[in-house]
């Protein structure tokens, strides 16, 4: 009947959820970036509404911003993953690295992975905090493949550290 017909039609109009995800696949990033604002300053801190109102100021060039929300979603949300990687790319990108490294640190707590690990073991290299490469090291001799450069390296610390006889043992095995 028309009564239903009606009632069908309401329910295939767009909400403000819907319209914005539009403006925003359509790359109308202003009109998108309007409703997210506004859902966020409503106090939404899905990750619907924040991932692309973040991307949004990633794509203008805005970074700060971008980090500055992704910031606050990590607060409320501090072990997603997806949010910390994401926000360690921005870091890396505004060229803030000990925020970066804090980061990666905090990925690697939560996710270790051997390339995660070798990123962490050149950013100590980097900044010269050898007991926390030998920790890295000593993480992946004893759970990844590793080379010969890698027992050296652990071997070599260890004995500039004064512990000759660890480092002669790493060598022997």
């Amino acid at each position: 009947s028309v009564c239903t017909a009606i009632v069908l039609s309401f329910m295939f109009i767009p909400g403000e959820t819907e319209i914005a995800l539009m403006n925003f696949r359509e790359k109308k990033y202003e009109a998108a970036h309007k409703i997210y604002a506004r859902r966020l300053s409503a106090g939404d801190w899905s990750v619907s509404t924040v991932m692309p109102l973040i991307q949004i100021h990633s794509h203008s060039g805005d970074i700060l911003t971008a980090i500055e929300i992704l910031e606050r979603y990590i607060k409320l949300n501090p072990d997603n993953l997806e949010a910390l990687t994401l926000v360690g790319t921005l870091y890396k990108d505004a060229q803030l690295s000990r925020k970066y490294l804090h980061t990666l640190e905090r990925l690697m707590q939560l996710a270790p992975n051997k390339q995660g690990l070798r990123e962490l073991l050149g950013l100590y290299a980097y900044s010269s905090q050898s007991q926390k490469r030998i920790n890295v090291l000593r993480k992946l001799i004893e759970q990844y493949e590793h080379d010969a450069n890698d027992i050296f390296q652990l071997a070599y610390l260890l004995a500039r550290q004064g512990q000759r006889a660890e480092a002669a043992q790493i060598l022997i095995r």
